[in-house]
């Protein structure tokens, strides 16, 4: 007998995220799948675009796009990663947390009101590779691309690539620029 619910009595997850091709994003989603198949959960992914909103002749009815197709009422949660909410503003993620309000709603690094967040251990990753390039390979002047300033997981690894320096007593130099 098995103790696996049918699909039907399960909860079902919607999943939000955009970049799924990079390495990082297809390592994230099958993380998410394989603790959604340990947890007996559904998952419905909607792989689209940056949230944002868009113009619809229905001013009373804002509209996220793709995103439209999950209904409140279909899913027990949504999860709603970084890639889609980067640089959205609280007035749009305000609209958005508010079209699925009654469902927990968690996100990946981003801060919107309503919901839980989870981030990343983004120090131990940066810590660990600056130290191998000094340790292994003797490099003293290591380049870091910041990232969006801001952006909690651009800030976390930046701080950790400083700290990495000056544990092994190397100068930060900042340059500035942006491209």
């Amino acid at each position: 007998m098995s103790s696996t619910k049918p699909s039907s009595e399960r909860k079902t997850i919607a999943v939000f995220a955009s970049q799924v091709g990079r390495a990082w994003g297809a390592e994230f989603s099958a993380g998410i799948n394989d603790a959604a198949e340990e947890h007996n959960i559904n998952l419905v992914h909607f792989i689209g675009g940056k949230l944002a909103l868009i113009d619809t002749p229905d001013q009373n009815k804002p509209s996220h796009g793709l995103y439209d197709l999950a209904k409140p009422d279909q899913f027990d949660g949504l999860l709603l990663t970084a890639d889609v909410a980067y640089g959205t503003s609280p007035d749009e993620l305000k609209v958005f947390s508010d079209f699925y309000k009654g469902i927990p709603i968690v996100t990946q690094s981003v801060e919107m009101d309503g919901a839980s967040i989870f981030i990343p251990n983004n120090t131990e990753g940066i810590r660990a590779a600056v130290s191998h390039l000094i340790e292994e390979h003797g490099y003293k002047r290591i380049a870091f691309l910041r990232g969006i300033r801001g952006q909690i997981d651009a800030e976390q690894r930046f701080q950790a690539y400083q700290d990495e320096l000056k544990a092994h007593n190397l100068r930060f130099d900042q340059v500035q620029g942006s491209v």
